[in-house]
């Protein structure tokens, strides 16, 4: 039998987590990313990825995605996403997420979430449409789930890589599941990663992730299909910056939900 070394290290990490026995979390550090998104070997469009976390341990979490290569020359969306909130101990507690899809002349697409801890609440502007839903503690974004995934594979926060998400109108039970480790070639580099698997209310998304434990389980690869193919998102360049020695409460952030 194949012996997975990241992979064995992670569960036995994560049953000493659930048992009491980690330490403080450490935090995550702030950085720049950049991506390359491709499908059958074409160029499609870059994305660049930049985390900034203040003393006081807020976070803002940004994504830009613009085409490049040929697709540049007939298209100019830009697309932007913005996660904003508090990291809590093992936990990440956005505040606010918000979403924009600018398509040349047309009326740009724009949906905005806030998440009022206090009241239980989640509100979504989207297009004239509004609602409201319950906000059970542990709720993400779609875009803060990312951090929360890091954490979770972080060497003192290891534990069930399950959460809810406030997505397209909805709560959802985003589930990820480890799936063997593989060396991965990028743009930016060969990283040892663990292989993740995605699924939705349990059921299959489709998606692949590859995160490097040097990296601080950043992404590196991930693959998503669906009916229109497959698109592929590789990392091409990171600079990790100057760490932040923020301040918060070695808990597990429920506490701090309010």
């Amino acid at each position: 039998m194949r012996r997975h070394p990241l992979l064995a290290a992670w569960v036995i990490a994560a049953v000493l987590w659930q048992t009491g026995n980690a330490q403080a979390p450490s935090p995550l550090s702030p950085y720049t990313a950049r991506y390359r998104l491709t499908s059958g070997g074409m160029l499609l469009a870059e994305t660049r990825v930049t985390l900034r976390i203040t003393g006081e341990g807020t976070y803002r979490y940004h994504s830009q995605t613009v085409p490049a290569g040929l697709v540049a020359a007939l298209r100019s969306d830009r697309v932007t996403e913005q996660s904003s909130g508090r990291i809590r101990g093992c936990q990440v507690i956005p505040d606010q997420y918000r979403y924009r899809h600018e398509k040349g002349t047309d009326p740009a697409l724009e949906t905005e979430l806030a998440f009022d801890w206090p009241g239980g609440r989640v509100a979504n502007h989207s297009r004239g449409s509004h609602w409201r839903m319950d906000l059970p503690p542990g709720t993400q974004d779609k875009f803060s789930q990312q951090l929360q995934l890091m954490l979770r594979l972080g060497e003192v926060c290891r534990g069930d890589l399950a959460f809810p998400v406030a997505d397209g109108g909805r709560l959802k039970h985003y589930r990820f599941r480890p799936d063997g480790e593989e060396t991965v070639e990028t743009p930016a580099g060969r990283f040892p990663a663990l292989r993740l698997t995605r699924s939705k209310n349990g059921k299959a998304a489709g998606a692949t992730l590859w995160l490097a434990p040097e990296l601080g389980y950043l992404p590196v690869k991930i693959e998503k299909r669906d009916t229109n193919g497959e698109v592929s998102m590789e990392l091409r360049e990171f600079t990790r910056e100057r760490v932040i020695q923020y301040r918060t409460p070695p808990n597990s952030g429920a506490d701090a939900m309010r």
